[in-house]
């Protein structure tokens, strides 16, 4: 069966905290209606598209809808850039990893953000501190990733314990509404564990859908933000939309 990732309002991430976080620690995953005004995504949205575009021309691309330029075929000036700008990506043809710096708009949706799911990060981490902060950008054209954890968990005992791995949270905002058709990010709830890992990895590969169930695409209107476990088992979906 397909796998739902439970969601919330961002004012009930804000009034009862420790729900949010007691769901992340036993799933994984947690999406937070309207975590970001729309209006806020906007204006973020419209200052990634111009950073996405300087980082493209100064790595010597003209659109990020493009499958992605080898190395070699680069100057050394444009993948000196292409280092700076952007990350590296599962299935990186038509999809950006762009790294971000802390102007205004980003921090304003930041702000929002963690004003909905601070308490809940704070119950889970302790001191929490922001590890990365880039805009991942996917265009039609752009394959579906293998389903894998970003990070591995040596806890075995199906419990979602931390072993191995100090606990890590990615944090998903959607800029825009985010369809199926458009490739949002395929989930498996309570897949932290070294025992979904293993599973995954196994020979039979129907043995993780026999155990775990099925991913299913977490669909994200404008301003709802995906909170993620990184060890939770996931992969971007292909993008099969006309625009967007």
């Amino acid at each position: 069966a397909d796998m739902v990732v439970s969601s919330i309002s961002a004012a009930e991430a804000i009034s009862d905290a420790a729900k949010a976080a007691r769901v992340l620690r036993q799933e994984g995953a947690l999406v937070v209606r309207q975590a970001c005004p729309p209006a806020v995504a906007d204006t973020c949205r419209q200052h990634v598209d111009a950073a996405l575009q300087f980082a493209l021309e100064s790595s010597g691309e003209k659109s990020s809808a493009i499958e992605y330029i080898p190395w070699m075929e680069r100057t050394h000036e444009h993948a000196e850039a292409n280092h700076r700008w952007f990350s590296n990506v599962d299935s990186g043809g038509f999809r950006r990893d762009l790294r971000l710096l802390m102007a205004p708009a980003v921090l304003a949706v930041l702000s929002h953000v963690l004003g909905c799911i601070g308490g809940a990060l704070c119950e889970s981490l302790g001191d929490p501190e922001l590890c990365e902060l880039a805009a991942l950008v996917s265009d039609a054209g752009a394959r579906a990733q293998t389903l894998h954890p970003d990070t591995r968990d040596g806890d075995v005992d199906g419990n979602g314990g931390s072993e191995g791995h100090s606990l890590l949270f990615t944090c998903f905002v959607a800029l825009q509404d985010v369809t199926e058709d458009m490739g949002p990010t395929w989930v498996a709830p309570r897949t932290h564990c070294g025992a979904a890992h293993e599973a995954l990895r196994a020979e039979d590969p129907t043995r993780f859908g026999a155990e775990w169930g099925v991913a299913a695409p977490v669909v994200l209107n404008k301003g709802d933000a995906l909170v993620m476990d990184s060890r939770v088992i996931h992969g971007g979906g292909g993008n099969d939309a006309a625009t967007g």
